[in-house]
């Protein structure tokens, strides 16, 4: 096979061609007339109608199918009302609920399956939406926020403080408790982070019926701040105990989607070609997700081995969590992505701490470099946070698997040295969105193996180490049979 000829240039231009440009073009317009219909469909989910951590249902199912109809990606959410559970007694209680983050903090898992095989599975689920949606632009994330309510948010790059009423009422931003015979509540929306949402293809439902599953947090303070939290300036008198609620239920589940129905001729094209020839197939390619926590035991020099058998392996995302590290009250977990400069850097409504603080004697990144089998990546290894960032900015510039949000990222240069501190190890031979399936192959058991050595004094280290390795996968519709191939 060639792949020169047509597409090399040479110093001969006779043969370059004129073409009429979009301003002087007036031919009929691309139309879509076999698409006779698109609705915006809501699923309930099945089971119960009340979840939360200590009473009712915990995992969340909706069973997404149509004998007719296919599935705009793009369009699918997950709607729920957040009820605040706590309690108000005039001039002693007062028990607003506050949230740390989007709808996507109550969730510690989802799972998308069609016809029982698995799509996704993506544990700390939470911490992964929340790393991905920090490489959106700052105003699309505001948009996405919009959808539950939140315009700014606690993640250190916006100062924002919370109207937190007394123990006789008055006004909050936080969802006040029961106060006269009904519990307040937000209605909330977020589209699930998952690969098979972020591609662009219809889905048809009529052979690959979909099913998504999310799993409660474990315990009911991880969304939501706690009582006695510390706020901007470190003082823990905001956020009391009588003030601040950590019950609350989720109710009215619903997931609300697009359906387009093509016309009789085309559909029946397409179910002729799936059922008459088992060797027809639709194959859509995706991204998968592979989350994985390792203790590192306050450990300045680590080396931690990650085996997986997937056929492209493209970027591997590596952060740290220290429990309870950056000690605000909007810090969890979930969204605590722990850098050792996090002590000079913290979000604090004083002047003298609005810009980046930076010694290199504290730089978390002394040195680190990915290994698989052989191969280094980078070559020369990463030593400075200011490297790191330039190998998260130039390997998330990808218009397809990032979902179109590129050239520019929700994280400052203060927020990076605190508390979204992410480093990205990029292993695709070119870029994804120039090309298909040139991910690293690592089925052959090739060990994956980071290493990364933090400062050796002076700082506080991490309690675990979080990666996530990114993959490419196809999804293959046979009919009624249809598999993954990683």
């Amino acid at each position: 096979m060639s792949y020169l000829g047509e597409n090399i240039n040479t110093e001969d231009y006779s043969d370059i061609n004129d073409v009429k440009i979009t301003e002087l073009n007036y031919s009929n317009p691309v139309t879509a007339s076999y698409i006779i219909d698109r609705k915006s469909a809501t699923f309930h989910a099945t089971g119960g109608n009340v979840y939360s951590t200590d009473s009712g249902g915990t995992l969340v199912r909706f069973q997404i199918e149509s004998p007719t109809d296919w599935l705009d990606p793009s369009s699918v959410r997950v709607q729920f009302d957040i009820v605040n559970t706590g309690t108000f007694v005039s001039g002693t209680k007062n028990e607003q609920l506050f949230l740390t983050g989007g709808p996507h903090s109550f969730f510690k898992r989802l799972r998308v399956l069609s016809r029982g095989i698995v799509l996704h599975d993506i544990t700390e689920y939470n911490r992964v939406h929340e790393l991905f949606s920090y490489f959106k632009s700052a105003n699309v994330k505001a948009n996405e926020l919009s959808e539950s309510v939140f315009s700014l948010d606690h993640y250190g790059s916006n100062i924002q403080t919370d109207a937190i009423a007394a123990n006789t009422g008055g006004d909050s931003s936080g969802i006040k408790p029961d106060n006269g015979g009904v519990n307040n509540r937000i209605t909330v929306l977020f589209k699930p982070y998952c690969g098979i949402l972020n591609q662009e293809k219809y889905l048809p439902l009529k052979y690959c019926p979909l099913q998504f599953e999310l799993d409660l947090v474990t315990a009911a303070d991880d969304p939501v701040v706690s009582g006695d939290s510390k706020n901007y300036a470190g003082v823990d008198t905001a956020y009391t105990a009588a003030l601040v609620s950590k019950s609350w239920r989720l109710e009215q589940f619903k997931l609300r989607c697009d359906l387009i129905k093509l016309d009789n001729n085309l559909q029946n094209e397409f179910d002729n070609q799936l059922l008459g020839d088992a060797k027809n197939r639709l194959s859509i390619r995706f991204s998968n997700f592979i989350s994985q926590t390792f203790a590192v035991n306050n450990s300045s020099d680590l080396s931690l081995n990650m085996t997986r058998a997937l056929s492209n392996l493209n970027r591997v995302f590596v952060s740290f969590i220290k429990s309870g590290g950056v000690d605000r009250f909007y810090s969890k977990d979930y969204n605590t992505f722990y850098s050792t400069l996090f002590g000079n850097n913290r979000p604090n409504t004083s002047a003298a701490y609005q810009k980046p603080i930076y010694y290199r004697s504290l730089d978390p990144v002394v040195s680190t470099q990915l290994q698989i089998g052989g191969k280094l990546f980078p070559e020369y290894p990463i030593q400075s946070s200011q490297e790191a960032f330039y190998f998260l900015k130039k390997c998330i510039n990808d218009d397809k698997v990032f979902n179109k949000h590129i050239h520019a990222v929700d994280i400052r240069g203060k927020s990076y040295l605190c508390d979204k501190f992410i480093v990205v190890f990029d292993t695709c031979k070119v870029n994804a969105g120039t090309a298909n399936y040139c991910g690293l192959d690592v089925r052959n058991g090739s060990n994956i193996n980071l290493r990364f050595k933090f400062p050796s004094s002076g700082v506080t280290l991490p309690n675990y180490c979080h990666t996530i390795l990114e993959a490419e996968s196809t999804f293959m519709i046979m009919g009624t049979f249809v598999y993954v191939q990683e």
